[in-house]
């Protein structure tokens, strides 16, 4: 290095010597000294007055008589007006020029001229300016720190973080954390810097901070190691489980599987439908949590020459539940699958999984785990595609169950429903292709077998007109709002709908009331209300004696799909609910035709009457809370029907089945417990204002309350027919 500035030098002092023409600046002069930074050693740029401070132009006449140690070779440094370059001399001391050149003068070349790496050059003779120490320290296992604005001698920098600063200069520090950790601040001793530091107000968050030196300071740059952000929304628990709401969410977890996190015991939950183009897990690093896929679509779009291709390319134990997935796999491998590739020892759960993949493969598949040891797999469809060579195995869900010893495969209340399947292999099966273990189906279905031995072929069990189909057993399938049953099943069925009873349109069809039995037949099957039965020309009644009025009798009736005339000395009578009560209402005499599907209370004179069929118009029912059937069915719970035991009314009925073509009443008491019988009150216009009294003989009193006539005799009370009320 020192021969290039030696070469350097002899070239800028053979370009000879300007003549002295600039003037002298005003005051005195004085040739200062400046120690050459360390930085400058190897440094070829030129030099530049900037580079010094305080320096005065001069001329050489006046340059060469400033006063320098006589025992050093030192370097002058003046200019020349209109020249933008430096000119430099040197000089042993006293007044004596040894040597002279002008033209560029790079840094370095002062330490070949001066040993000591000074310069000299000319100033105002002004006090030196006043210069304070600046210390920066930092844990260099977390970070660094340093000034970032050295500014010629303003700012000097003298090496092991501490720095000879000017008076006043504005220095700006920067901290730079490693990886791993991150910058918390800056501290002066043992407290964090504040406004009170170098009479600056500072922040001690500040990076880049810039403040004023006016006094000696020493700073501190402190660190800290980063607390991992969590990957995933959430905790991973079951109440507060990991959030998959994104693709790049997804990949994220594929990622951290890569990386061996089985994510055993934990839980993942999507919250949106999301688009994917890779897979979670790795043949030796498996996912092993919960997987909640809320309601929403996983679609995919993988193709692979590896095996496995799938959602979730390997689990070990994993839990799937409440996950649609579609899109397409494209693959050379062995055991792709709609949701999961291969799954270890540890037993897969799938629970209300669906998915319509098309899943294109030169080799074995299955339409929701390519492979598995063991699985347990409930409510789950597969409604895509299974394409694969004619010599290679499929399963519709599980395209190869393991032989292990004591495996187990269990798929219960499922549907394989495909769009496509092409030609499998001999081992192909509908459900399960498998070669030992055990493998139980239960209650599953299929609408396209590949063998005949899983499952069975669904048909639909619909509802016709007006009626509604509900399972109420073990046997059948809801799927997509339809039950389905198959050949020779026998299904329980919830019916409602029809006052006539039901009738199957295939099958045999039992039972007089829910819950009805359905014996499939090989074919769909509607269930119809049964007609009304036919209305018959007349209709013998036998009525109840009221024994505590000789001559009167009382029956109820129901017809819902004809009318009906009364015949001589037979009245018919509404009825509404008191309080533990029946209020009757008159609404047809004798002569007059009941309403079709209108339950009423017939009063007669006769112990045996006939109503006969009408076409003619019927009376006008107003409030009515009576109702009937047509057909024997279930008792209602708070029924009461017509009896005549300890006065004509209606009593709590608890038998089992109501009678055909009676009326009976609801009653449940806002208060207290349900009456024993309804007593008849009737509709008895008095023209008495409520609360009126007559005194009658013989210490009967008469009230009207509420509009009913209350007969008062011994502290017990009667209606106006005689019968107790209270």
């Amino acid at each position: 290095m020192r021969k290039l500035f030696t070469f350097l030098f002899a070239a800028l002092m053979s370009a000879g010597m300007f003549a002295a023409v600039a003037s002298q600046p005003a005051g005195n002069l004085k040739a200062i000294e400046f120690q050459v930074p360390a930085s400058w050693e190897d440094d070829l740029t030129p030099i530049t007055a900037d580079d010094l401070p305080g320096f005065v132009a001069t001329t050489y006449d006046i340059a060469k008589t400033l006063s320098v140690p006589s025992d050093i070779m030192i370097a002058f440094v003046y200019d020349f007006p209109g020249n933008d370059e430096l000119s430099v001399f040197t000089k042993y001391g006293g007044e004596v020029i040894e040597k002279s050149t002008t033209g560029t003068f790079v840094r370095g070349a002062f330490f070949v001229l001066a040993e000591s790496a000074h310069i000299y050059y000319p100033v105002l003779d002004e006090p030196a300016p006043t210069t304070y120490t600046l210390q920066l320290v930092a844990d260099p296992a977390m970070g660094s720190v340093e000034v970032t604005n050295l500014l010629g001698n303003d700012i000097i920098d003298n090496g092991n973080g501490n720095y000879t600063v000017k008076e006043n200069t504005s220095v700006t520090l920067l901290a730079t954390p490693l990886e791993g950790y991150e910058f918390t601040g800056w501290k002066v001793g043992n407290r964090w810097c504040d406004f009170t530091d170098c009479g600056t107000a500072l922040n001690t968050l500040d990076n880049p901070m810039t403040f004023t030196m006016t006094a000696d300071t020493a700073f501190m740059a402190a660190f800290a190691a980063v607390t991992p952000q969590p990957d995933f929304a959430g905790e991973g628990t079951e109440a507060s489980p990991y959030l998959i709401a994104t693709a790049d969410d997804w990949n994220l977890l594929a990622t951290r599987v890569s990386e061996g996190n089985t994510y055993s015991g934990e839980y993942f939950q999507l919250t949106n439908d999301i688009a994917i183009s890779t897979m979670v897990g790795l043949s030796d690093h498996n996912f092993n949590g919960t997987f909640d896929g809320a309601g929403n679509t996983i679609t995919a779009t993988l193709s692979s020459d590896a095996a496995c291709c799938a959602p979730f390319a390997y689990t070990y134990g994993a839990t799937i539940k409440n996950l649609h997935t579609t899109g397409t796999i494209t693959t050379t491998g062995d055991n792709a699958g709609g949701v999961v590739g291969r799954n270890g020892t540890a037993s897969l759960t799938l629970t209300n999984v669906s998915s319509d993949m098309t899943i294109n493969s030169t080799k074995a598949n299955g339409g929701l785990v390519g492979y598995t040891i063991n699985a347990t797999i409930s409510g789950c469809a597969f409604t895509g595609k299974l394409l694969s060579e004619s010599s290679r195995r499929i399963g519709g869900f599980v395209g190869w169950k393991s032989n292990t010893t004591g495996s187990y495969l269990t798929i219960t209340d499922c549907v394989f429903d495909p769009a496509e399947v092409t030609n499998g292999n001999s081992s192909s099966k509908t459900f399960a292709a498998y070669g030992g273990g055990t493998v139980t189906i239960t209650n599953c279905y299929y609408t396209q077998a590949v063998s005949a031995d899983q499952g069975k072929l669904m048909h639909a069990i619909t509802a016709g007109e007006g009626v509604t189909v509900a399972n109420a057993g073990a046997i059948g399938i809801l799927y997509n709002g339809v039950l389905y049953g198959g050949n020779e099943e026998a299904i329980s069925l919830t019916l409602s709908g029809s006052d006539y009873g039901y009738i199957a349109s295939t099958g045999v069809l039992s039972g007089d009331a829910n819950p009805y039995t359905l014996t499939m037949a090989d074919a769909a099957c509607e269930i119809q209300a049964a007609p009304a039965p036919a209305a018959p020309d007349f209709v013998n009644v036998t009525p109840n004696a009221d024994p505590q009025h000789a001559g009167v009798y009382y029956s109820t009736f129901y017809f819902g799909s004809a009318k009906y005339k009364l015949p001589a000395e037979v009245e018919a009578y509404a009825a509404t609910r008191g309080e533990g009560v029946l209020n009757l209402t008159k609404i047809a005499d004798a002569g007059q035709t009941i309403p079709a599907g209108t339950a009423v209370i017939l009063k007669a004179t006769s112990d045996n009457f006939t109503l006969t069929l009408s076409d003619e118009a019927p009376v006008t029912v107003g409030a009515n809370d009576l109702e009937g059937t047509d057909v024997q069915k279930a008792t209602p719970a708070n029924c009461y029907v017509l009896a005549g035991n300890d006065g004509v009314g209606f009593y709590h009925y608890t038998a089992a089945m109501l009678n055909e073509h009676k009326a009976y009443v609801i009653y449940a008491p806002n208060s207290g417990n349900a009456p024993k019988r309804m007593p008849f009150i009737f509709d008895a216009a008095t023209g008495i204002e409520n609360g009126g009294l007559l005194n009658g003989a013989n210490g009967v009193q008469k009230v009207i309350r509420d509009g009913q006539l209350i007969i008062i005799k011994d502290g017990v009370e009667y209606n106006a027919q005689g019968q107790i009320v209270k």
